[in-house]
């Protein structure tokens, strides 16, 4: 299993930045990540109305810890990732993180895998992971 590690810089929007950098060459994997944001919005999704709460965080954010699916939806690239936050007083927040501003830095690693695919569940309300079984 090879992984590659690459970084982002102070300035750089994560999420779009992961997802270019990522499937420049059409892989698919999982991806995880540390580093600081300086904005950051992360959603937590409420199964029974099938939507999204949203919170926005601001200020010196260390990533405490982030995890992530890089797959594909209609062949185009998508990245399903949730994160731990820390602020300046300690106080922690985590959930799926929509997008983020890099602080510092932003260290991610990434080890490529089979072909992943997303598909709409409409029980769950979802694009979830189908993995094809060989």
């Amino acid at each position: 299993m090879d992984m590659e590690v690459t970084n982002f810089k102070k300035g750089d929007e994560a999420i779009s930045q992961i997802t270019q950098k990522l499937s420049a060459d059409k892989k698919s994997g999982v991806f995880w990540g540390i580093g600081a944001f300086t904005e950051a919005t992360i959603k937590v999704y409420d199964l029974g109305n099938k939507k999204y709460k949203e919170k926005n965080l601001s200020g010196n954010l260390e990533v405490a810890s982030m995890t992530g699916i890089l797959s594909y939806i209609d062949g185009e690239p998508t990245i399903h990732v949730h994160v731990c936050l820390c602020d300046e007083n300690f106080s922690t927040y985590a959930g799926h993180l929509e997008k983020a501003i890099v602080g510092a830095t932003l260290e991610v690693g990434f080890c490529q895998s089979k072909d992943l695919n997303r598909e709409f569940n409409n029980e769950i309300g979802l694009n979830l992971l189908k993995i094809k079984e060989d």
